[in-house]
């Protein structure tokens, strides 16, 4: 089962609900920018600066060539491209520094057989740890499970989803998660950030059945703004949120 709910990130408008297909829209007003957006002040961090991490984390990425693909606010997506072929990418804000998401499938590690889900959670917990650093400490994982998308991504995972913890107590929509593939490998690491976490918890006062305790199947751009997955560990249901 799986719903879809666009949302602008303003006051919503609760539309309809029809066959587990949530639809909302907003229309789009003045913020106050959040500490996550653009300080006019403050020097943007380049590409290269954002993937040094990743880099350090996964030195095979050495070979690859950053190529910038495009932006929506402070959020930029930058492809990893070898010679002319598209290998995977990733996303940052331009003004933080913290990376939105990686993905890097590769395509003969889309089938087979996945590793278990101890040698998964390991290997994704060792690789929050190098890419976030001290930050890894506040996340503990909630779930670790197989993850099949049939569609676009067309593969399967084993996905490991932490979420943030303050005074033994889960913040709401402070999800990542960490996908491995079937060599064991960081297929997709995914997260939200401030502003997605205060839209998603608007939401629930209009759909309060949305699980503040998702997990992170997918994130992407979409048009001119964000795509977001997410799924239910216990229930199956997956909900797509649109946000511009």
């Amino acid at each position: 089962m799986s719903g879809t709910i666009a949302a602008c990130l303003a006051a919503t408008v609760w539309l309809g609900q029809e066959q587990g297909m949530f639809t909302m829209e907003g229309t789009r007003a003045s913020q106050t920018p959040s500490s996550e957006q653009t300080n006019t002040h403050k020097v943007k961090v380049s590409a290269k600066e954002a993937f040094a991490p990743l880099l350090f984390t996964l030195p095979e990425l050495a070979g690859l060539r950053l190529e910038e693909r495009g932006s929506v606010s402070d959020i930029k997506q930058v492809a990893l491209v070898k010679g002319d072929r598209y290998e995977g990418e990733f996303a940052y804000n331009t003004a933080t520094e913290q990376i939105q998401w990686y993905r890097y499938e590769k395509e003969e590690a889309r089938e087979g057989e996945l590793p278990d889900l101890k040698s998964a959670e390991q290997k994704a917990r060792t690789f929050l740890a190098s890419v976030l650093g001290e930050e890894s400490k506040q996340y503990t994982v909630k779930s670790a499970g197989e993850l099949k998308d049939e569609g676009m991504r067309n593969g399967s995972w084993i996905n490991v989803s932490f979420q943030k913890e303050q005074e033994g107590a889960r913040i709401p929509f402070d999800i990542i998660s960490v996908q491995i593939d079937s060599k064991g490998e960081v297929a997709f690491f995914g997260r939200t950030n401030k502003e997605e976490q205060e839209l998603l918890g608007k939401l629930t006062k209009s759909l309060p059945e949305l699980n503040p305790s998702p997990t992170l199947d997918n994130k992407s751009m979409y048009y001119n703004g964000f795509e977001i997955m997410l799924g239910n560990a216990e229930s199956g249901i997956t909900q797509r949120i649109r946000k511009s």
